[in-house]
């Protein structure tokens, strides 16, 4: 993953002007897209 939030167990990746935040179900092997949108605005809105 690129890089884990602080006191969160959600991660953040770049794609050109836009972040993503995932989480992760290591259990499952599964990989949740909580959010997209551009890196200005990704976290004003709560997921």
């Amino acid at each position: 993953m690129q890089n884990q939030l602080i006191a969160s167990d959600h991660y953040k990746f770049l794609v050109g002007g836009y972040r993503g935040l995932l989480g992760i179900q290591e259990e499952k092997l599964l990989i949740l897209v909580v959010k997209i949108g551009h890196r200005r605005n990704i976290y004003k809105s709560p997921f």
